[in-house]
């Protein structure tokens, strides 16, 4: 192209050439460097660069090549291209360069997000009509709380009047997936999600996973939402009851792995869903169809879900795991700990529970006197405290000064979590990667007062309105650009400055 562009601006074959070669130069020159300079590769990493990918192909390739061809269809019509023809073309040629740097700019920083509210608007404190059937009702100091549990497939709130709504679709396929050790489900599902709620008023707890939902009554009952279709009139046949038993107090599933733990009134624990087994010193992936006991103890009160293990609390305030544990890193590999029963792992002087979040490698309690515990195997312990020491062996308390009304693992071990109405998170990677950061108080995440539930998400969390908008917050800057529903799937922009998204308002 460029060569054709050079002969229309000489009179003779030999002049063509030449200039075809000097442009040629000229023009991956200045390619190159609009590349480098773009990303920030000449002027320093510090340098805070224009664009990245491939966003200024898409744009410059086009704009370039028709620049080009539209010039040299005008210069073919002149019989003796002099000094004025060739400065047109110099001043079009950059003017195009010019447009095309500035439209990628302008288009990779998302500039309109200027003028775009970080997070979506809310109305008020609470929709009375939604939360107690037209009587005035305040989550906050009542003992009956909005419950909420997420994955990124399928979110599910419990309202305190008993109401159950869904949002989820089909599971069409579901792929156990290995890396390095560990096994993650990889769930397909069918057609969009749909949100509604369920029929009756009579749910107290409820547990969703990659690809799986189950559901408490307040009789004690077991159900399998899974293939429930929120909002269809015909819901109700697509509930299944799990065996007869009415005393089933608590359940709890993984965010990103289709497994299930549930515990019951006499303290028994019990789980089914893909679980491992012994093999010659390997752990294998079993399914489990119904629930089966977990142990012989029954003592427990309180549970949670990981992937690839599970944590239970007993009444002397101990708490215990089991499945793949303890993985540690040897020659490239992941070599881990299997255990089909539970095992002592932490100290706990706390017994009653709000709240209790498990991440597979540490947990997370609020307690009824409103006080935030953390222990486990923390990341990034390189820069570890006196606190993360301790942290190791029991849980130690963090927060104080706040009355804590819920908290979540996420990903990356940030911890979420609500105090006030308020939405607080910890990150824990700082300035020099370190988790010294658990000794400060975590950072205000919204410039509202009336969140009241909270779940975990593929990338990053979920977030329920007092007015009932349930919103996504995004953690972009991970960059889990895998997932369908993120901003940039191609990573033609940069990371979006909006915090968060409205899903769904479940007042509709």
């Amino acid at each position: 192209v460029v060569a054709f562009f050079a002969s229309t601006l000489t009179r003779n074959l030999l002049q063509a050439i030449g200039l075809a070669m000097v442009l040629s130069l000229f023009s991956a020159f200045i390619l190159t460097l609009v590349i480098n300079i773009g990303s920030g590769q000449i002027l320093g990493e510090g340098f805070s660069w224009f664009w990245r990918g491939p966003l200024i192909g898409v744009i410059g390739w086009p704009v370039m090549v028709g620049t080009v061809i539209v010039l040299a269809f005008k210069n073919f019509k002149e019989l003796n291209p002099g000094a004025k023809i060739w400065w047109r073309n110099i001043k079009t040629v950059f003017l195009a360069l010019f447009i095309t740097v500035l439209s990628t700019s302008v288009i990779y920083h998302r500039v309109w997000e200027m003028w775009v509210s970080e997070e979506p608007y809310h109305r008020g404190w609470y929709a009375p009509e939604f939360w107690n059937a037209g009587k005035v009702f305040n989550p906050t100091t009542s003992a009956l709380r909005t419950k909420m549990e997420s994955s990124f497939w399928r979110q599910a709130v419990v309202v305190p009047r008993g109401r159950l709504w869904l949002r989820q679709s089909k599971v069409v396929t579901n792929q156990l997936l290995e890396f390095e050790g560990r096994f993650y489900d990889q769930a397909r599902t069918g057609g969009p999600l749909k949100s509604g709620f369920v029929e009756g008023n009579q749910w107290r707890e409820v547990a969703v996973s990659v690809a799986g939902t189950f559901a408490i009554q307040t009789n004690g009952s077991l159900w399998d939402l899974t293939d429930l279709e929120p909002g269809n009139n015909s819901s109700t046949t697509q509930m299944r009851r799990v065996g007869e038993e009415t005393g089933w107090e608590k359940i709890s599933g993984s965010p990103s792995f289709n497994h299930f733990v549930g515990l019951k009134a006499d303290g028994s624990l019990w789980e089914w869903g893909m679980t491992f087994i012994r093999s010659n010193k390997l752990s294998l992936p079993r399914k489990i169809v119904s629930p089966v006991r977990v142990g012989s103890d029954a003592d427990w009160i309180a549970i949670s879900d990981a992937a690839n293990s599970s944590v239970a609390m007993k009444a002397d305030g101990s708490l215990w795991r089991w499945g793949r544990v303890a993985m540690v890193r040897t020659n490239n590999a992941w070599i881990g700990d299997f255990t089909g029963v539970p095992r002592r792992w932490l100290s706990f002087p706390q017994q009653k529970l709000v709240s209790i979040s498990y991440d597979g490698n540490a947990v997370a309690a609020v307690c009824q006197d409103g006080s935030l515990w953390v222990g486990g195997e923390l990341r990034h312990n390189y820069a570890a405290t006196n606190l993360l020491a301790e942290a190791h062996n029991q849980m130690v308390r963090i927060g104080d000064g706040q009355q804590w009304q819920d908290a979540k693992w996420l990903g990356y071990q940030e911890l979420v979590a609500l105090s006030g109405n308020c939405l607080w998170k910890w990150n824990p990677y700082g300035i020099y990667g370190g988790l010294y950061e658990w000794t400060l108080l975590p950072n205000l995440q919204s410039k509202y007062f009336n969140w009241i539930a909270i779940g975990q998400s593929g990338n990053g969390f979920f977030a329920l309105a007092g007015d009932g908008k349930l919103c996504r917050w995004e953690n972009p800057e991970h960059g889990y650009s895998y997932y369908p529903d993120y901003p940039d799937s191609r990573n033609f922009l940069m990371p979006t400055r909006i915090k968060a998204r409205t899903v769904v308002s479940l007042l509709k």
